[in-house]
């Protein structure tokens, strides 16, 4: 059974890594035109936005934009302060103290 697990953790490193280090490989020397560089990157905020929407509009699974949802008014927190301090770390530091009052008031 522990041999099984092994193997199974080796072949998904294996392919991890393949699906990884094929793409540069094969890519590293191709010239990307300018419209698909362009275009490529706006897919990582696409995706980090179609992962925190629907948890902050739709935490219960159905839509809730009020005061007592307590993941839209963290997120409206969180959008301000990193406007104000224009910083990760103390955007990161409201974000984890405004998560920590939300849920000790009990909206989260």
């Amino acid at each position: 059974m522990e041999i099984e697990i092994a193997f199974t953790i080796l072949g998904m490193a294996v392919v991890t890594y393949l699906t990884r280090f094929v793409p540069i490989a094969l890519l590293s020397k191709a010239r990307i035109p300018e419209r698909i560089s362009i275009w490529i990157s706006y897919v990582p905020i696409a995706v980090l936005s179609a992962i925190v929407v629907p948890g902050v509009f739709y935490p219960k699974g159905f839509l809730d934009i009020s005061v007592r949802n307590g993941f839209l008014m963290g997120s409206v927190v969180t959008v301000i302060a990193s406007l104000k301090f224009r910083s990760y770390f103390k955007t990161i530091l409201v974000a984890i103290a405004i998560g920590i009052f939300l849920t000790l008031v009990g909206l989260i």
